[in-house]
């Protein structure tokens, strides 16, 4: 098993920071809205995405990310390994924040890698990387994601098999319509997803 980091400092970190970690050390208390949303834009947020409920859910964040305390004293490493990955023009976490992924593991080896043209928010900048990525880490989608998909059709058809066949032709108008007119949330999620067999 292993476990993926998108531009978070380590565990410890928290204990040295306040809510925005190293880029500003004001408690979250202290901070206006509008010093949130500075920080959102300087994360790469778009501004026609910060709204007071975004910054709302920003500032409950940040408020668990000062009261976060590590134990070290009983913090065991998790039973795996772990790749960082970290935008190249993130503003908001400091580099020197991250080596204490390495301690988090119980795997020797940890991978760091720099993501290219992307800021704090590397998943929807980068969406085909974070993909890739995680291919790399669960074996590829035909491996994982198959095996996946089969369960899941298989519980809907013993599922399905059991109803009226009024209600199974209306269960199935549902799923049908609800893969065309929603689609996956982004590109990536769906990757590898096989459809057909969900149905």
């Amino acid at each position: 098993s292993h476990v993926g980091v998108w531009g978070n400092e380590s565990l410890e970190a928290p204990s040295r920071y306040n809510g925005l970690g190293a880029y500003d050390d004001t408690p979250i208390g202290q901070l206006s809205d509008s010093a949130l949303e500075a920080f959102l834009r300087a994360s790469g947020a778009e501004p026609s995405s910060i709204t007071p409920a975004v910054i709302g859910a920003l500032r409950a964040d940040c408020q668990l990310y000062e009261d976060f305390t590590l134990d070290e004293a009983t913090a065991k490493p998790l039973p795996c390994g772990g790749t960082v990955l970290l935008g190249r023009q993130d503003g908001v976490t400091a580099r020197a924040d991250l080596i204490g992924w390495a301690d988090a593991f119980e795997e020797d080896e940890l991978h760091l890698q720099r993501v290219p043209d992307s800021s704090h928010h590397i998943f929807a900048e980068q969406p085909e990387l974070i993909a890739a990525t995680l291919e790399k880490l669960v074996g590829g989608p035909e491996r994982q994601l198959r095996a996946v998909n089969m369960s899941v059709a298989q519980q809907f058809k013993l599922d399905l098999a059991q109803r009226s066949p009024t209600t199974q032709a209306t269960e199935a108008k549902k799923i049908d319509s609800s893969f065309s007119l929603l689609g996956p949330p982004c590109a990536f999620v769906a990757k590898g997803v096989a459809f057909e067999q969900l149905q």
